[in-house]
């Protein structure tokens, strides 16, 4: 299977599992249902993402070729900085759009600290790989920030879609004073 020994990290631990396609299957399930029930609270969560193999091999429920697409306006970068929640949207033309998956990072040097899912900063590391969380909602998403100092951040979004297919992702910066 494409994620044995893959790493799966939270706040700055990472540990190495062996899953098997029941397992996988679960966190995936999980995932997406912490995303869906989350639009309903007031503060959304972070969790880890699902790595990108283990979301193709569980969704793949319907036939579609099209990445979904993901967006955060300025209009929603500058309200960001004064409410402390960056909020975005996400469509797909084909099944629909599953969840949006956002890395959140600040450069220090030629090294990065990354969102994770405390709502804090996380160790300064390695800019490469990203680390990806799922963000509340799906068509209309968002992630609370308000847990961030103030200063100069890199979001990174990507969608994926009940097909399995995952958009590339893309960023902006973002100013929180």
């Amino acid at each position: 299977m494409a994620l044995d020994g893959a790493p799966v990290c939270a706040d700055h631990r990472c540990m190495f599992i062996r899953a098997t396609s029941i397992s996988l299957a679960l966190l995936v399930v999980a995932a997406l249902a912490g995303t869906a029930f989350a639009t309903d609270s007031s503060s959304p969560t972070l969790a880890p993402a699902p790595s990108d193999s283990s979301l193709q091999s569980v969704l793949n429920k319907c036939a579609d070729n099209t990445k979904p697409h993901s967006a955060i306006s300025k209009k929603e970068a500058k309200t960001a900085s004064r409410t402390g929640t960056l909020r975005g949207t996400a469509r797909d033309s084909g099944c629909g759009v599953a969840l949006v998956a956002i890395s959140v990072s600040q450069q220090h040097g030629k090294r990065c600290r990354f969102l994770t899912p405390t709502g804090r900063l996380g160790k300064t590391r390695a800019c490469t790989p990203s680390v990806w969380l799922s963000a509340a909602g799906a068509k209309k998403w968002r992630v609370p920030l308000e847990r961030l100092r103030r200063g100069t951040y890199r979001v990174r979004i990507r969608a994926v879609d009940f097909a399995g297919n995952i958009e590339h992702s893309h960023g902006r910066r973002l100013k929180l004073r």
